[in-house]
């Protein structure tokens, strides 16, 4: 028979969690606590360089804005105006031609900047990537831990 006190403490000792093995989900966590930090530093980082690239292209998308509706108003009163006093045109072909310049001229600064801003937003590409690959990482580790490793004789 197998002495008492022997089954007892080899009991005890298999419900308790090593010390290497609380360590290392310490460990593990302290690094996936480092990795979120170290991704939100280069996610603010692209997003500044974005921001930076983008700034002037941010701009004339609002005078574009505001030169469509503001140009049109005030091209199509005073061209009119200007185009019916010396006879060029008739008052209702004045207004489409002036509008019609007014539109051209929005659109032209829509393009621009809106391709600006588009092309702006390729620095989050490093965070997307760095993204990935922190992720498969702790892919890798949560499915490695799980394995026994082999013992030296």
């Amino acid at each position: 028979m197998v002495d008492q006190k022997t089954m007892n403490g080899a009991a005890n000792k298999a419900e308790e969690p090593s010390g290497s093995v609380s360590e290392s989900l310490a460990d593990f966590v302290d690094n996936l606590a480092e990795l979120g930090e170290l991704q939100l530093r280069l996610l603010r980082q692209d997003a500044r360089t974005s921001f930076h690239k983008a700034r002037l292209a941010i701009l004339l998308f609002g005078l574009g804005f505001c030169a469509i509706f503001a140009g049109i108003s005030l091209a199509l009163f005073g061209l009119v105006e200007m185009l019916a006093a010396h006879a060029v045109m008739s008052r209702p072909a004045a207004f489409l031609a002036v509008g019609f310049g007014a539109l051209v001229f929005g659109s032209l600064a829509f393009q621009y900047s809106s391709g600006r801003i588009a092309s702006s937003g390729e620095g989050f590409r490093r965070s997307n990537e760095e993204l990935i690959r922190n992720l498969a990482w702790v892919r890798t580790v949560l499915t490695q831990s799980g394995r026994s490793r082999k013992r030296r004789a």
